[in-house]
């Protein structure tokens, strides 16, 4: 059972209630989508897409991912 919370939510609602912790899902989803609740949450909105690009850069030079390159096209003339 997972329940959404969102940023504005955990800032407005949640802090002045006095929660200062809080789970993010790990176990049950897949690496890809959980970096992508990390990046959603942890990461200012104008920030998120470089940021992914940086975490995926650094994952491929750790070889942790394997980002496969375009296959080079062939160009045949009729």
């Amino acid at each position: 059972h997972c329940t959404y919370v969102s940023p504005e939510a955990i800032w407005e609602k949640y802090v002045p209630m006095g929660f200062q912790n809080f789970k993010i899902e790990g176990r049950t989803h897949d690496f890809f989508a959980v970096a992508e609740t990390i990046i959603f949450y942890l990461v200012k909105p104008s920030e998120q897409g470089f940021m992914r690009v940086k975490l995926f850069r650094e994952l491929q030079k750790a070889e942790v991912v394997k980002v496969n390159q375009p296959k080079p096209s062939v160009f045949i003339p009729r």
